[in-house]
């Protein structure tokens, strides 16, 4: 079943995005949970953003546990990040804001670590 946004849990992240043309690398941190980090493939203009927003999920322990890959959607200020399992279930979907230069689609493998302090 999947829900709606308005029912699923909700998570503030804030984040990182760099782009070199064809290879970007992603992380963001669950306040207060886990930290995510990704290697993608895709095509972008060159830059980096800091970036800030909701991380929504109906399972976060789910999302720390499954996630093998993800993909993103950047314009600029905007940013959408969406993570997948290793059968491409979504397992939830953060939406971003920030300074940013990244435009760009791509999508790469990555995992969820550890407490943050």
């Amino acid at each position: 079943m999947i829900r709606s946004v308005s029912e699923q849990q909700q998570w503030t992240v804030n984040g990182v995005l760099a782009s070199a043309l064809v290879y970007q690398r992603l992380t963001l941190t669950v306040e207060g949970g886990e930290k995510f980090e990704g290697y993608a493939g895709g095509l972008s203009i060159p830059g980096a953003g800091i970036v800030w927003g909701t991380l929504f999920t109906d399972d976060i322990q789910r999302l720390y546990d499954g996630t093998e890959s993800f993909e993103f959607n950047a314009v600029g200020p905007y940013l959408n990040v969406n993570f997948f399992d290793g059968r491409s279930t979504l397992l939830g979907h953060a939406q971003l804001g920030g300074v940013s230069s990244v435009i760009g689609i791509g999508g790469g493998t990555g995992t969820w670590k550890g407490e943050v302090a």
